[in-house]
């Protein structure tokens, strides 16, 4: 799967919501959809940088490794969603 994605990512070099945050609690990051905590991060080096309205994260593109950045949740940007594999 992650494979997948990262062949999709490399057609167009974009920023995109991946569905966490750090709402409620900085620095306490989680699944919107699920409220789990984060298992696997895959942070740019000096993210999150813990400012309390940076609360959503975008995966970046091929330019910077797919590395994910905190952002604000009203910066406009493209979002990836899950999709039930049945």
């Amino acid at each position: 799967m992650i494979k997948t994605l990262n062949i999709a990512f490399d057609l167009v070099d974009f920023r995109y919501y991946i569905g966490a945050t750090d709402f409620g609690t900085e620095g306490y990051w989680y699944w919107v959809h699920s409220g789990q905590n984060l298992i696997f991060t895959n942070w740019k080096v000096n993210e999150p940088r813990g400012r309390f309205y940076e609360n959503c994260a975008w995966k970046l593109g091929i330019g910077v490794q797919y590395k994910w950045i905190d952002i604000s949740c009203a910066e406009p940007a493209a979002y990836l969603c899950e999709k039930d594999g049945k």
